[in-house]
């Protein structure tokens, strides 16, 4: 064995800390892969899932040529894999959290990703016409957000969480507008 180094010790014992402490690996590390790319995240957006990749694949399957919309994008997780593997002619994101929407367009830098972004409240600020809107909204009932493990509900914004009473309110509002 090697002796390390009394920085690198301490370093490492304050992630552990950090872990101990319920703290998502991903927030820890600062990143999270998602369909093949390497996405940044940090505490203000959600950590992208491997379930929300399915959802990801149907839309850049289907994109080519094709003006999409992300709404609620969050990471910008949905839009930067529609935009760098599924050819749309045009790809846009939205959300209501400008820490979110500053997380995403950093994520559409460093990804090389040609993305436009609105921040607003759904389509308040959204401009044009799409051929496919895709969402991962908030979805969870309000009632069983505090009985989350403590990595998702101490950690992971609430707002990104909490689709109201039965968890459909942000579907409904999306089929409507």
């Amino acid at each position: 064995t090697l002796p390390v180094p009394e920085e690198e010790e301490v370093c490492f014992r304050e992630l552990l800390a950090r872990r101990r402490k319920h703290e998502p690996v991903q927030y820890i590390t600062g990143e999270q892969e998602f369909c093949g790319l390497c996405f940044r995240v940090q505490p203000g957006v959600l950590i992208p899932r491997p379930e929300t990749e399915l959802l990801a694949e149907e839309v850049f399957t289907d994109a080519k040529g094709k003006r999409v919309l992300d709404m609620c994008t969050g990471s910008g997780c949905i839009a930067v894999t529609v935009a760098k593997l599924g050819a749309p002619a045009y790809a846009a994101a939205s959300d209501y959290s400008g820490e979110a929407l500053a997380v995403a367009r950093k994520n559409a830098e460093l990804l090389d990703a040609d993305v436009t972004f609105f921040q607003g409240d759904l389509f308040e600020r959204v401009e044009g016409v799409y051929d496919i809107i895709v969402s991962n909204p908030p979805y969870i009932r309000s009632s069983v957000v505090d009985g989350l493990m403590p990595e998702v509900r101490d950690f992971e914004p609430r707002i990104a969480l909490d689709g109201t009473e039965d968890g459909l309110l942000f579907y409904r509002r999306i089929a409507a507008e």
